[in-house]
This record gives structure tokens, sequence and C-alpha cells, in this order.
């Protein structure tokens, strides 16, 4: 069963043991100016903090260390539709302050 629960800060949906989390946001820009925010690694560095190696194509990986804290973030490319849609797993491993690790999908829909 889905039990939805909204706040401006996106809606969260449960659906058994797992959680769906969607946010909607209006950004004054292109679709291809943000797909390239998304999936190049000199913009992720700039706005994310991101060391980024993307495997660009459906199939492909990525590896990501993200923020001071320096996560080491990898997953397979699930999603490679250019410039609209761009979904990956986001795998961290256990580590003191995360210690069960982190298993996610995590999914771009660009719209004009």
């Amino acid at each position: 069963m889905t039990t939805p629960h909204s706040s401006r800060a996106g809606t969260l949906t449960f659906e058994g043991d797992f959680a769906t989390i969607t946010f909607e946001r209006r950004i004054r820009h292109p679709a291809q100016v943000v797909w390239n925010a998304l999936t190049e690694s000199e913009h992720l560095a700039r706005w994310y903090m991101t060391t980024a190696r993307l495997d660009a194509r459906a199939g492909g990986s990525i590896d990501y260390r993200s923020g001071p804290a320096q996560y080491h973030v990898t997953g397979k490319i699930l999603t490679w539709q250019p410039p609209r849609v761009f979904e990956h797993e986001w795998n961290v491993e256990p580590r003191r302050e995360l210690p069960k690790g982190e298993k996610s999908i995590v999914r771009w829909d660009l719209t004009p």
C-alpha cells in the first residue's frame, strides 16, 4: 500500500519496506544545461563538491567522491536518455558515521 506524505520539501511515499522521496523543482535553464550539470564531471565538482567518473551509457557506471566527508558512491547507470532521464544506483559502503551503508536509486526526469 502507498501512503504519501507531502511537504514543501518533497513527497515521501512508503511501499512495504521501501520509501520514495520525490522533489519537483522549476529551474530557469534549458534541459540540456541542467543535464550537463548532472552528468559532467566539471559541473558536478562545482555545484555538488563531487569528483565524478561516469561511463555515460545505460549499463555504465558512476563513481563519485562527494562532499567534505568524501563519501564514495558507486553504482550502475540504469537509464540514460540524454537530455531527459538519468537514473542510477547510489551505493555507499558502510563507514563509522553510516554503519549500514546506503543502497538507493536516484532518478532525474527533466522536462522543458
